[in-house]
């Protein structure tokens, strides 16, 4: 989720340099405002407001009118967005649940960097919807867990005149640099889905410029007050199920915020069976593809780990299917340096562990480097990489160098090397590089799909958001590659184009073609792909086709989708896709359903066919509030065809707070 939020923070930027890198002046208030979603004169006072909000392609004005009111006390910040509509009766306000998503509904969007560093992974931004959904991505990522996001709240209604929201973020909940007075980078977004639009109060330019960000002056930030709490999330499971017979099982995840700078976890005999994993499309590719990475224990702090670059991570916590105990720490350890570690032991089966470490020079100027080692017992195989990356941007040319190595037991040392250079226009940003891999570069936990080869690869890309006209947004691109192998001859030499085009009414249309030569093998494809309506992710469909060859070989690939959410909130899902190559076939159909008791309790399943296996799931889910969350599991969600099994879980939150001595007395921290 992370990346649809960030993704539509920047993509709110504008292209008017008048409207970027606004300031606002800040305000402490004695009384804080009641959050209920009614904006009262007396709760927030008229130096608190601001306004001014554009769209990012051709910068019109709000054609509505948005409001924003932001305060701030010793305990927390207070944001409040009136949203006028002149057609309230067309505010999409489907989404009423916390931790959903938001991204269907009329929402807004809060952005918080404590740090002023202008850098994507360092901003927290709390998305709120016109139905009282709501949800936030904090800095660096944070597990979907109530009781560690902290208590921040929102609220939201729809009116005779628009809609509006008011929301608490405790200071707590935030990574703060030290106690005193700071400027601190701030931004506001209007998302209306039946326009197709975004506005926003300080524009990023079209192509995310983190430093137009707005800034919040003058703001006292407290010293931290964060409790010394060890706050446990142990979990049991009871279950039978036909072939493994009866089954017992217990662990625990555990969190511990050092200050409101790091944060720290544990984790013992997770229970990653009954997470729902990811599922590929059906896709043909030649090289290695990796699911996205759902399960909790990773996902809490998931940026802070990243590094590698274009083509490569060093660390892709996918290759870790399980582990006995697993611990982590993340977070900034002054204003610029950030540190984040982990390490996980299967017994007597293998150990890992991941460091990485960033510091921050400037606005777009920063160094990462990283470690990661892999002790393989069962398989024999010890494994070392670690990289360093540099990256330096200015308003228009930019530049990043990527280095790194391994050290396998079995296949030796390898390296890998990219320098790139960049350039950014007003709609349209481009690239250009050399990248080597060596064919004995292998970090085992990490992702490096391609080796053996060195060249030269580019690109041009252009995107473009209207506000008015038929069309709502545009964006297209064309790239090349050209490689050599590591023993001499073409690894890959080729070139595609893209372009899709969005439209006011909903409509999305999309076409690509591409061709590729590996080791000689030519391949050729076409591809193209309708939904409708793109605005609307409760009742969608898509459709898409590929056709082509591969090395000689006649390729087709056809799937279509769609998403249908009911009046009485029963939502479903599917996509089924036939693939064809040559003489060979294959097929996979994924179908969903979600029903919603209320807020906190639903009813969930899936079906998955792959050629002619078919598994499925169904569960009771009575989570996302504070408090024991309950489940009752029929099926296993990740097996590959069905199992006749039932699960009950229950998880149930604890807190500890540590006690020390201090001149002879008993201290609660």
């Amino acid at each position: 989720m992370r990346h649809t939020i960030l993704v539509a923070v920047a993509a709110l930027g504008a292209t008017a340099m008048a409207d970027h890198s606004r300031r606002l002046p800040s305000h402490r208030i004695a009384q804080p405002p009641k959050i209920d979603a009614a904006i009262g004169a007396e709760e927030w006072p008229e130096q608190t407001r601001t306004t001014g909000f554009s769209n990012p392609g051709d910068n019109s004005k709000d054609p509505f009118g948005t409001e924003v009111w932001i305060a701030y006390d010793r305990e927390a910040i207070y944001c409040a967005i009136r949203c006028t509509d002149p057609q309230p009766n067309l505010i999409r306000a489907v989404e009423y649940r916390r931790d959903s998503s938001v991204n269907g509904d009329d929402h807004v969007l809060v952005g918080i960097n404590p740090f002023r560093t202008f850098q994507e992974n360092d901003f927290t931004v709390f998305a709120v919807g016109a139905g009282g959904g709501a949800n936030v991505e904090f800095a660096g990522g944070r597990a979907a867990k109530r009781e560690w996001q902290g208590e921040w709240e929102a609220k939201s209604r729809v009116t005779d005149t628009g809609w509006e929201m008011e929301l608490r973020i405790p200071w707590r909940v935030l990574h703060l640099p030290g106690p005193g007075t700071r400027d601190v980078e701030i931004n506001f977004g209007r998302r209306i889905p039946r326009l197709q639009s975004t506005y926003l109060w300080s524009n990023l330019g079209s192509n995310e410029r983190f430093e137009r960000n707005g800034v919040w002056q003058g703001v006292d930030v407290p010293a931290s007050e964060v409790a010394a709490t060890i706050q446990v999330l142990p979990y049991q499971i009871l279950g039978t199920s036909k072939d493994d017979g009866m089954e017992f099982n217990t662990g625990f995840d555990a969190r511990y915020q050092v200050g409101n700078r790091l944060t720290s976890l544990l984790s013992v005999n997770p229970d990653f069976k009954n997470i729902e994993n990811a599922v590929l499309s059906l896709d043909y590719s030649r090289f290695e593809r990796l699911a996205d990475e759902r399960r909790p224990f990773f996902v809490e702090g998931i940026d802070t780990l990243s590094f590698g670059g274009r083509s490569v991570r060093m660390f892709a916590p996918q290759r870790l299917r399980t582990f006995d105990v697993g611990a982590k720490a993340f977070g900034r350890v002054s204003d610029k340096e950030m540190v984040s570690a982990l390490a996980t032991t299967r017994f007597d089966h293998e150990t890992a562990a991941v460091m990485r470490y960033e510091r921050t020079f400037s606005t777009d100027n920063l160094i990462r480097a990283g470690v990661v080692h892999l002790d393989d017992r069962v398989g024999g195989v010890r494994n070392t990489a670690a990289g360093i990356e540099a990256f330096a941007q200015g308003e228009r040319w930019g530049g990043d160098v990527f280095y790194d190595v391994s050290d396998d037991s079995a296949t030796g040392k390898g390296h890998r090397l990219d320098l790139d250079v960049t350039y950014r226009e007003r709609y349209w940003n481009g690239f250009l590089g050399f990248q080597q891999i060596t064919k004995n570069f292998l970090p085992r936990l990490g992702f490096a799909p391609r080796r053996g080869f060195k060249g030269v690869q580019g690109g041009f890309f252009y995107e473009r958001e209207g506000a008015t006209g038929a069309i709502a947004q545009t964006d297209g691109g064309v790239s090349f590659s050209d490689f050599q192998a590591e023993g001499g001859g073409i690894f890959q030499r080729g070139a595609e184009a893209w372009y899709e085009v969005d439209f006011r009414n909903g409509l999305e249309l999309g076409a690509a073609w591409g061709q590729s030569e590996y080791f000689g093998k030519v391949d050729r494809f076409y591809t193209f792909g309708a939904t409708h309506p793109d605005n609307n992710p409760y009742r969608r469909m898509n459709f898409g086709i590929t056709g082509g060859s591969v090395a000689g070989e006649r390729y087709n690939d056809v799937s279509f989708g769609g998403n249908y959410r009911f009046a009485n909130k029963l939502t479903l899902s599917g996509s089924f896709g036939w693939l064809s190559l040559g003489d060979e076939r294959a097929r996979q159909h994924v179908v969903s359903l979600n029903y919603e008791i209320d807020a906190y309790r639903s009813i969930a399943g899936r079906m998955v066919m792959r050629d002619d296996k078919i598994n499925g799931y169904l569960a009771f889910r009575q989570s996302g509030n504070l408090g024991a969350e309950y489940f009752l599991i029929l099926g296993d969600p990740n097996a590959p065809e069905f199992k006749s099994r039932v699960v009950a879980k229950v998880v149930y939150p604890l807190e500890f707070k540590p006690v020390r001595k201090a001149s002879g007395q008993a201290v609660k921290l």
